[in-house]
């Protein structure tokens, strides 16, 4: 099934209230799929396909300044809430339990 726009322009909108409720909020497109849209997927679209539409909406968050893409020692590329700028990243990654 293909990424039309409309499909992109919905999975955003829900990325985007997730970051709403969840200020610095930082995943991969994975546990995006998972967890920020809730595990709710598109009628008509498998987890690969969601993956993509995920991917899709972020590329365009990034480039809006919405999210930035961490790379950090991992074999997958991190997203985070723009607004985690404002926290340096050794703050967010402490293990202090």
């Amino acid at each position: 099934m293909m990424n039309t726009a409309e499909h992109v322009d919905s999975v955003r909108a829900g990325l985007e209230q997730y970051l709403k409720r969840n200020p610095g909020a930082c995943d991969t497109i994975d546990g995006m799929v998972s967890w920020w849209l809730g595990g709710s997927w598109l009628p008509g679209f498998d987890r690969l396909g969601m993956w993509r539409l995920v991917e899709a909406a972020v590329e365009q968050l990034v480039a809006g300044g919405q999210l930035r893409r961490l790379s950090i020692h991992s074999t997958e590329v991190l997203y985070m809430d723009s607004i985690a700028e404002l926290v340096p990243l050794e703050l967010l990654f402490t293990n202090d339990s």
